[in-house]
């Protein structure tokens, strides 16, 4: 949305330069033309008369390219003053047609210009004259055919390289018009910057909520690297990727905006603007940069879309090399946050408050970063790999903030792969294949009955567990069946009704993996809104990150004061600030954010003084927390193979969670690492295992699986379980909506701040993205915007209250000087409530042309009431009217106000004469008085 096109503006004024230049010259070669001709038409009685030399000399070379530079010339001005003034469009641009018209006219105009006035001079030189003369030739009509042809080999060059421009990423300068709304999303974060490792067929996954990844479900398809769109639609694309709709505003955003604004114009910028970032987020986009950017009608929604975008975390967010020179530079002048955890959300929230411009101090209970995102190193014969027993997954990747944090420290991502995914029941055998298809269908079938059950009961369905809907669905969906007519063939039932008690295991294996999805157990998710974030899940490739996401967490860390072992035992807030107590130290700032996880919330592990909100305790009380752990093993090889993923069916319903999926990081993490899940009831069972005996479960499994395939299982270099239940500084893995929650609200709760002093940061703080690692990190970019808009309204107000405290303490000691200015001698003239003290003359022979005047208003109205003087200047002649004038002090009052205009210095701060006079009046009479 610049002034200047993405490369073409320079170009077109040149050309339009050029052409008006010689346009000149084309005119008064038609002109001489045109009387050559009118010669030529009076010599001969008609035109046929004319001969053939004639009209040859008359339309050949120079003249006639004239009469077609001339039309040339007006399309030109047709074009230009259409598409700049009345569409209000530059010429440059080249996706739009008379944009690209103009181009091509430009180009193909110059080219016959340059090319004409050559065909015209050539014509008299002495070489080209000799040449003519010796060999009887006439170039004209061959140097005007090569004219036009090159005027058409430009158009065409001109034509192919516009093409050729569109199918690589614009210029973040270039200048667009309204666009029509479309939510088609083709924007990808990994397309901005490096590829995926991977193959797509290019469709999109359905839910990822119902499938976590679509784990081992067989059937979804990422988009991976796709043609980049036109700018216009990749600015639209981003804009939804991150949440925006893309032709509006925000709430939010609404609030900053002018009166009258045009909101569409206004989501175009923000939506220039956010690209303009995402494009290279390695460097900081200041507001200048922005505003400056845009053309001069866009710069009030270019600042207003900067600020948004930056306070809300964006855009200039990571750990790109420029944006940790500019935070660690910033000086901290805005006030001291403490930051309690050093996961994603705690570290974003610090790293981001740092470039605001605060002191910050992270206190960590454990002795690492990273929280729930836990990197484990397993060593083992000579070879060491790393396994993510926490948060593993970047789930969706386009406009996701964690793919902009691998692009600033340029690692690639690894697409995981969940086509063809096989499924093995607890003997080792696959799973019948059609009937696991056919399991599934009923198993999506049920929960989208539950959504309408859930819409047709209302609010109710708060409720509701989706254990009992999702059961009353599936008993209906198995009457159904068994009433179903008899002349079925055998073949269709054969696979379906033969294998009761398989499908029944299948069922419960689709039942863990939702379970999985959401760390809780069916009967334990509220059937109304267990899955109302579905709407805002990330689209794009789901993948791991080479090596770790400890990679992030330390990339982010680096350089921010994090206190680890600090477990915070209390939080103190006032209107004065926080004290946040650990079991060695007492911390003090102007503010503090919480990023404990929901489960050590619902635990009260920290006291606040004063006391939560009951709204608040009640969100912490509605929301579900659960389960989801791990079992890492490092082998010698991945006797596995390439698969990425496969899943084991549990033999019984109890059991259902119990090492259901297995996933594998070899090639990822520096070794042959497979992990196995554990969800639901089987998870909270699992912390109660020893661990010895929870591998002899799992190397049981992948012998009997693998040792019927003719594949050796060999013993594992190491492993390791994860225990997040009983870990005291996580209490679990992640959040979920459970029964009786108000939904979506009960997160919206959560991240509501309390006493603007404390903030609150993490995955069950999200409405959009709960439960995931970019939800929890996003939210620490949402929060430290909060706390740094907040703060910064506290210290305006606390000016504002300073700067009325001082004007009331300087307008206390005037009055005081001016009553000692009353007190220091008669007054020249007093009359009711009015006295007056006139202006010392420089001159004796002059009379006196100001007096000051103090009026009584207490004594205005008689008795005893305390006196309420109030001071001003008045003419002398008007002091003296008013000493005539009938009526009294009312009367007077009323003059003042009305035909005098005066007015009167009470309580507020007198006027600057006001003062120099009451100056004036002491220094005559040898007073000495101040009020400064």
């Amino acid at each position: 949305m610049a002034d200047t096109g993405a490369g073409w503006t320079p170009w077109v004024w040149a050309g339009l330069a050029f052409n008006l230049l010689f346009s000149t010259i084309f005119c008064f070669l038609s002109w001489a033309t045109f009387t050559s001709f009118k010669r030529l038409t009076n010599d001969s009685t008609v035109p046929v008369g004319i001969s053939r030399e004639a009209w040859s000399w008359l339309f050949d070379g120079a003249a006639v390219s004239a009469f077609f530079a001339l039309v040339v010339l007006i399309l030109f001005a047709c074009f230009s003053v259409y598409y700049m003034l009345l569409s209000r469009k530059p010429l440059s641009h080249p996706r739009k047609k008379y944009g690209k018209g103009v181009l091509v006219a430009s180009s193909l105009f110059a080219a016959l210009h340059v090319a004409n006035i050559a065909t015209h001079f050539l014509s008299f030189t002495p070489i080209m004259n000799a040449w003519v003369g010796t060999y009887k030739a006439d170039f004209n009509r061959p140097l005007l055919v090569a004219t036009w042809g090159f005027g058409y080999i430009s158009a065409a060059a001109l034509l192919i390289f516009t093409e050729s421009e569109q199918s690589q990423p614009a210029t973040a300068d270039g200048v667009r018009g309204l666009r029509a709304r479309g939510a088609h999303v083709s924007y990808e974060e990994v397309s901005q910057d490096f590829s995926v490792s991977g193959d797509s067929d290019g469709e999109l996954q359905p839910s990822a909520k119902r499938r976590r990844l679509a784990y081992a479900a067989g059937d979804a398809n990422e988009p991976v690297l796709a043609p980049l769109a036109p700018q216009e639609q990749l600015e639209e694309d981003a804009a939804w990727a991150v949440g925006f709709p893309a032709a509006e505003a925000l709430a939010e955003e609404r609030v900053m905006l002018p009166p009258n604004a045009d909101e569409d114009l206004y989501a175009q910028t923000r939506n220039y603007v956010l690209t303009r970032w995402r494009q290279d987020v390695s460097r900081y986009v200041t507001e200048d940069a922005a505003v400056s950017a845009v053309r001069s009608g866009c710069r009030t929604y270019a600042r207003a879309a900067w600020r948004f975008l930056n306070s809300h975390g964006f855009i200039n967010f990571g750990v790109a090399p420029e944006l940790i020179r500019r935070s660690l530079a910033a000086p901290a002048a805005n006030g001291h946050v403490l930051v309690i955890g050093a996961g994603l959300a705690g570290l974003a929230a610090a790293r981001q408050l740092r470039m605001f411009g605060h002191r910050v101090t992270v206190l960590e209970g454990h002795e690492r970063p990273g929280g729930r995102v836990c990197t484990r190193r397993l060593e083992g014969g000579g070879q060491a790999a790393v396994a993510e027993l926490g948060g593993s997954v970047i789930t969706g990747i386009d406009g996701n903030p964690l793919a902009v944090l691998a692009r600033q420290l340029h690692i690639p991502l690894y697409e995981i792969e969940t086509e063809h995914v096989p499924i093995y029941m607890d003997d080792g055998t696959p799973a019948d294949a059609l009937l696991d298809n056919r399991v599934e269908m009923e198993h999506n079938a049920a929960l989208d009955a539950c959504d309408d059950l859930r819409d047709r009961m209302g609010g109710v369905a708060e409720y509701v567990s989706l254990a009992s809907g999702y059961h009353t669905m599936c008993a209906k969906a198995a009457a159904a069946r068994a009433t179903a007519p008899a002349r079925e063939t055998a073949g269709s039932a054969s696979p379906a009704r033969g294998s009761g008690a398989e499908a029944r295991l299948l069922l419960d294996w689709h039942c863990a993996n939702l379970e999985f999805a959401n760390a809780a157990t069916l009967d334990a998710l509220s059937m109304r809104s267990w899955d109302q974030d579905d709407p805002h899940e990330m689209l794009g490739a789901h993948v791991l990150l080479p090596g770790g996401n400890m990679r992030l967490v330390e990339a982010l860390a680096e350089g921010l004061p994090v206190l680890y072992n600090s477990v915070v035992t209390d939080v103190a807030y006032s209107s004065g600030g926080v004290s946040v107590q650990t079991a060695t130290h007492r911390f003090t700032g102007d503010a503090v954010v919480v990023t404990a996880p929901l489960g050590c919330l619902k635990a009260g592990d920290i006291c606040f003084q004063p006391p939560l909100p009951e709204a608040k305790l009640a969100a912490i009380r509605n929301l579900g927390y659960g389960l989801l752990n791990k079992v890492a093993l490092l082998f010698p090889t991945a006797f596995w193979g390439a698969r990425d993923m496969f899943g084991r069916v549990a033999p019984s319903t109890r059991e259902r969670g119990q090492f259901f999926l297995f996933y594998s990081t070899a090639g990822l993490s520096g070794g042959a690492v497979l992990v196995a899940l554990v969800s639901g009831r089987a998870g909270v069972a699992f912390e109660q295992v020893p661990a010895k005996e929870s591998m002899a479960q799992v190397m049981g499994w992948l012998r009997r699986t693998f040792g019927r395939q003719g594949i050796n299982v060999p013993d594992p270099l190491q492993a390791v379980c994860s225990q997040w239940g009983a870990d005291p500084l996580a209490r679990g893995a992640y959040s979920s909506i459970g029964v009786g929650a108000n939904g979506g609200a009960d997160y919206d709760t959560m991240a509501r701040p309390v006493a603007g002093r404390v903030f609150f940061a993490g995955e069950a703080t999200t409405r959009r993205y709960p439960a995931t690692m970019h939800g929890a990190f996003a939210s620490g970019l949402r929060a430290a915007g909060c706390v740094a808009a907040t703060l910064q309204r506290a210290r305006d107000e606390a000016q504002a209250v300073a700067a009325a405290a001082a004007q009331a303490v300087r307008a206390l000691k005037i009055a005081k000087a001016l009553c000692q200015v009353f007190a220091s001698a008669p007054p020249d003239v007093q009359f009711g409530a009015f006295s007056a003290m006139h202006a010392p003359s420089n001159n004796a022979e002059e009379p006196e042309k100001e007096a000051l005047v103090r009026i009584d208003l207490g004594a205005t109205r008689g008795g005893r009431t305390r006196s309420l003087p109030s001071f001003l200047v008045l003419p002398a002649n008007d002091v003296a009217r008013l000493r005539d004038l009938p009526g009294g002090d009312e009367a007077r009052l009323a003059a003042l106000a009305g035909p005098l205009g005066a007015s009167v210095a009470g309580r507020s701060v007198p006027s600057l004469r006001v003062l120099q006079l009451a100056a004036a009046v002491l220094h005559a009479r040898d007073v000495q008085g101040t009020w400064e």
